[in-house]
């Protein structure tokens, strides 16, 4: 029970039980005495809801390694959940042998300060050479390395791979599924840090629902978290097929834009290949560069879009043509349709481009708003809930672009919110004075937040911020009015009536 509902039901019983006195036996009838206690804003520390803290963000030096031995966020306001973002390799560094210290030490912590833990298992990171273990390698598993040697991403198809991952799950499951101290556990095996989105390799879906179906084996009961990401990289478009698809430009005109117009330009070019005019696959009808114009953008004074497609002939030959559509929003998105089709198979790889043109020169750019609801629907259906990752990382428009997934899973289970590095978001303007983050709990109907910083730095320099957060993240239940008789007889039931409201976010679903 939270501490806001516990207080409250504290003070009426002592109530009731002061308005029952045997002086009061004789007194004249009673009158209404009504209160309408004010909401003090004070951080909860409610189940199912709070801050999560980043204590192993991908390494064993993360955000709480520096901290010292006994780190466990009891000076944070509202912080719930300590985060253990692991790679397999450091659970399991020989084949057999799990090292479960690695997470008992500090989740020992957090549990003893009346937190919970949470978890990503990972297998593929950039700062780390062999995040799935090398013996996984040496016993034949198919991988490739990113870039020259830095990191070794297994094939998240490979039957040795899987076989080896299913052990390491099952001992996992074992040892935590159903454990009332696990708030969450991340679908995480697959992509770089977790995120799901694989970097030497295009898999499909059926790839994912394979690792969904593995942590939910052997996580039957604990709540699993699908990635956001996922929507925008296991989706049903391929170059390499020939077909006709709808795949609309994402836009975001910047503050200099107002006021002016642009000629929309797409194609479609495989990055860094030098055979090809800078990289551009030869469209049915374009211009000599390979760019084709489908219509005009114009952008009002006060940031309004509207846009003019351009009826564009049909060409002959060439490897793809395409039809532009309307405008249309998607939460703080705008998307300019676009039907592409694909007249013959193209080299993987390749890849949807746009530039917003403005006295010959490229402006700004848009890019392919690709969108596959299988991956977190079937998550769904299997009982996850929704994370995305790092947002902020972008700004404006951009500071997050999966709130339309949200109405699918906070209705009936807690959405988590991971924010971006943020000495990053800091670094490169994206920050800002972090009102998109309210921004985000609020479309979201976020239940987590994430604390990806040292902790100690976020909340001196984000004070505000933080507790503002903290009056809507969650559910958070307030005693609007109660009322009761001013006096009692001997005997006599008291009545008390009261009204409740929820002024979080989310619903409160335990």
């Amino acid at each position: 029970m939270s501490r806001c509902v516990a207080g409250t039901v504290g003070v009426l019983v002592g109530l009731i039980c002061l308005g029952i006195s045997p002086g009061l036996a004789d007194s004249p009838p009673s009158e209404a005495i009504t209160v309408r206690p004010k909401d003090t804003g004070e951080a909860l520390c409610n189940t199912g809801m709070g801050w999560v803290f980043h204590h192993f963000d991908n390494s064993l030096n993360g955000y709480g390694a520096p901290l010292g031995p006994a780190y466990a966020g009891e000076d944070f306001p509202g912080l719930t959940v300590g985060y253990l973002r692991l790679a397999w390799a450091y659970l399991e560094p020989e084949e057999g042998r799990f090292d479960w210290s690695v997470v008992d030490t500090v989740a020992q912590r957090y549990i003893r300060a009346g937190k919970q833990i949470a978890f990503r298992f990972t297998c593929f990171e950039s700062g780390e050479k062999y995040a799935t273990p090398e013996w996984v390698k040496d016993l034949g598993a198919k991988g490739y390395w990113w870039k020259d040697g830095v990191a070794w991403e297994p094939d998240y198809d490979d039957p040795i791979f899987l076989a080896k991952l299913e052990r390491f799950l099952a001992a996992a499951g074992a040892r935590y599924d159903g454990n009332p101290h696990v708030a969450f556990v991340d679908v995480g095996t697959i992509g770089i840090w977790g995120e799901g989105h694989p970097c030497t390799k295009k898999y499909g879906f059926e790839t994912l629902k394979r690792h969904i179906d593995l942590h939910r084996k052997y996580f039957p009961t604990t709540l699993l978290a699908a990635q956001d990401d996922w929507a925008h990289h296991y989706h049903a478009f391929d170059f390499r097929q020939v077909g006709t698809w709808r795949v609309p430009i994402t836009c975001s005109p910047p503050e200099s834009a107002r006021g002016k117009q642009f000629e929309v330009k797409v194609g479609i070019w495989i990055p860094e290949d030098t055979s090809l005019p800078e990289g551009r696959i030869l469209p049915a009808w374009g211009e000599a560069d390979r760019r084709v114009p489908i219509g005009v953008l114009t952008v009002a004074e006060d940031g309004s879009v509207s846009f003019e497609p351009r009826e564009l002939p049909l060409g002959e030959g060439g490897q793809f043509r395409v039809a532009p559509g309307e405008l249309k929003t998607l939460g703080p998105r705008r998307l300019i349709e676009v039907t592409w089709e694909v007249l013959e198979t193209l080299p993987e790889g390749s890849q949807i481009f746009c530039h917003f043109d403005r006295d010959g020169e490229i402006a700004f750019g848009g890019w392919a708003f690709i969108r596959d609801r299988r991956p977190l629907d079937y998550a769904r259906s299997v009982g996850c809930t929704l994370r995305d990752d790092s947002i902020l990382v972008q700004g404006g428009a951009n500071a997050y672009m999966s709130a339309w997934l949200a109405p699918d899973f906070w209705p009936d289970r807690p959405v988590i919110l991971e924010k971006g590095h943020y000495g990053h978001c800091k670094k490169t303007g994206t920050w800002g004075d972090g009102q998109r983050y309210l921004d985000a709990v609020e479309d979201y109907h976020a239940s987590y937040v994430s604390i990806h910083a040292n902790p100690y730095e976020f909340l001196r320099e984000n004070e505000g911020l933080i507790a503002r957060i903290n009056r809507r993240v969650g559910y958070r239940l307030n005693l609007s009015e109660a009322s009761w008789p001013d006096s009692v007889k001997p005997g006599e039931a008291l009545q008390v009536s009261m009204v409740w409201r929820n002024v979080g976010v989310a619903p409160c679903y335990q």
